[in-house]
């Protein structure tokens, strides 16, 4: 069987003109389901003529199996001459943009692809997700992990079996969420669209369930909402090799996921500008250094809340440069002392061009406008000073 081909489709004008496909590579050897769960336009055709001077195959269209009315269509790609192709089509009737397709298949080696198609165009054929779930490290194909399908028609569960495969069959056609649950192994969530009788393919891969997680309480023993919670990798001359972060939600939980195994250092803060949404000093996990094993490893640190920063009001006004009143009001953007980290601010100036925002005491920043460029200006909340951006 030849390897399949996209095919890119586009109708003509006039109703007799030949429906063109262009046919880049795409799925290998699809199975007959397969293909047409990834199609729109599924047709038996035997090719005619070719256009000039591209060489294109204008196919007689022998039979129709799903999406397509016009009689002949162009598929741009060499195929030979007197020849019959099965295509599998993402696209159909009408004036399309071009799209993509899902193969051209030679009629003598389709056998299995026209039987299919039998059953498929009478409502016969199955409804059905298969796939196989294989260790992201190398590791191979992993057994008895429990599959959860889910959708507004219902929910599917199943066991993977020892080549780490899985089938499930009769299911109602549409869009499904697909989960992956082991103990010891990340869950991993995918979304799948199966069409009536056809069937789509899964490959899941899960690794190790490796976090660090705990419980950040305030002094007096309340949970600590909001706390930026971070591991951070030292890598080679001071620079940084990774950082992972999670933020406390309304019980003052955190739980960093899916951490490569390593030595990390594990703070609050300790990575990038204290924020208004998270204002505290940077603080490190007693002892500082954590390692992280390979495999599974869920390691827990509970600790208490260190000092938040006071959150003051920065005000300032937008000028002209001779230091009249500008009536320009254009959003300002908000960044750290280093620009690497962005403050998710909105802030717009009135008609007077004052604007204020809120900031963490003693913290530098830098505030400057967008579309309307002003000069870049550098401040520390709570020195009692106005900002004063003058337009450029």
């Amino acid at each position: 069987m030849r390897n399949a081909a996209i095919l890119t489709i586009l109708t003509m004008a006039a109703m007799w003109t030949p429906l063109l496909l262009a046919c880049p590579p795409c799925l290998e050897k699809p199975s007959p389901c397969e293909a047409a769960n990834h199609s729109r336009a599924i047709l038996l055709g035997t090719v005619v003529r070719k256009t000039m001077p591209r060489g294109d195959a204008v196919l007689r269209v022998d039979h129709a199996y799903e999406g397509v009315s016009d009689p002949e269509v162009v598929v741009a790609a060499h195929l030979s001459l007197g020849e019959q192709y099965l295509v599998y089509a993402n696209g159909g009737i009408g004036r399309l943009s071009p799209i993509h397709c899902r193969g051209a298949v030679d009629a003598a080696d389709a056998a299995d692809h026209l039987e299919f198609l039998r059953h498929y165009s009478s409502g016969a054929s199955k409804t059905e997700l298969s796939g196989v779930v294989l260790r992201n490290d190398g590791g191979g194909a992993i057994k008895g992990v429990r599959m959860v399908l889910s959708s507004a028609a219902g929910t599917y569960e199943t066991e993977t079996a020892g080549d780490g495969r899985f089938v499930l069959s009769g299911l109602a056609p549409g869009e499904y969420k697909i989960e992956g649950r082991l103990p010891g192994f990340d869950h991993r969530r995918t979304t799948f669209r199966v069409k009536q009788g056809a069937c789509a393919r899964a490959v899941v891969a899960m690794e190790p369930d490796r976090r660090v997680h705990g419980t950040v309480r305030t002094l007096d023993g309340q949970p600590a909402t909001g706390v930026r919670v971070q591991l951070v990798q030292p890598g080679k001359d001071g620079l940084v090799e990774a950082v992972y972060s999670d933020e406390t939600d309304a019980d003052g939980n955190y739980a960093i996921r899916r951490v490569e195994p390593g030595e990390y250092e594990l703070g609050i803060n300790i990575f990038g500008t204290p924020l208004p949404s998270s204002p505290h000093v940077p603080a490190y996990w007693p002892g500082r250094k954590v390692f992280v094993p390979e495999g599974a490893a869920q390691l827990r640190h509970d600790w208490v809340e260190p000092e938040r920063i006071r959150i003051l009001m920065v005000r300032g006004r937008i000028v002209r440069r001779d230091g009249t009143p500008s009536p320009e009001r254009p959003k300002l953007t908000l960044s750290g002392s280093d620009f690497r980290e962005p403050v998710d601010m909105e802030i717009v100036p009135d008609v007077e061009g004052w604007f204020q925002f809120p900031y963490c005491q003693g913290q530098r920043f830098h505030i400057q406008g967008q579309l309307v460029t002003t000069e870049v200006k550098e401040g520390i909340a709570g020195d009692g000073k106005e900002l004063v951006l003058v337009l450029i």
